[in-house]
């Protein structure tokens, strides 16, 4: 029998993980229950393996190798910051981090 693990975690990486991510960094949900929302899907997602059904959510991330939505929303926040800053974005990195485009008085 092929090891449930091994074919539930790509599918879940190739299929549902990139729904829950996509354009987060331009979106960003930022209330609480839009974030549970999207950590719903997760949680009923890792519960697919009946093995590990029954641990804790945490737990079950750490035993399929993954990550919180939140880290990764944050780790995506890092990169764009690195791109900006080493441009490899057409953003001008001074009116970035001066806030909304305002200009220095």
């Amino acid at each position: 029998m092929y090891n449930e693990k091994q074919l539930i975690i790509p599918l879940y990486k190739t299929i549902v993980r990139p729904n829950l991510e996509y354009c987060t960094q331009a979106w960003r949900p930022y209330r609480k229950r839009d974030i549970d929302m999207l950590e719903r899907v997760r949680r009923r997602a890792t519960k697919t393996i009946p093995k590990l059904r029954n641990i804790g959510y945490e737990m079950r991330l750490k035993e399929y190798g993954l990550t919180t939505l939140e880290t990764r929303r944050l780790r995506g926040d890092q990169i764009e910051v690195f791109k900006i800053l080493n441009g490899y974005e057409n953003i001008d990195r001074n009116m970035f981090f001066l806030g909304q485009g305002r200009e220095k008085n």
